[in-house]
């Protein structure tokens, strides 16, 4: 599965995948775009793909895709 978006602006982001509760099972990518941006997410652009392989943080395969979601959040600040 390939994950898309585009940030206005050069901005911390981070890309997980939900289960129905909302918990974070696999975190995919996360860092700041740009020049410098790190892996998965593509240096010099502000349009991303991340691709998923279908498992979960401990590598394991998630059986119900159906009932995930991606949650990609962008302009995170420290608190």
């Amino acid at each position: 599965m390939e994950i898309a978006f585009e940030s206005k602006g050069a901005c911390d982001a981070t890309v997980a995948i939900e289960d129905a509760q909302g918990r974070i099972i696999r975190h995919l990518a996360c860092g700041l775009l740009g020049e410098n941006a790190p892996p998965p997410f593509q240096k010099g652009t502000l349009s991303q793909r991340v691709a998923w392989d279908g498992k979960d943080d401990f590598e394991r395969f998630v059986d119900d895709k159906d009932a995930l979601s991606v949650r990609v959040s962008l302009g995170l600040q420290a608190a």
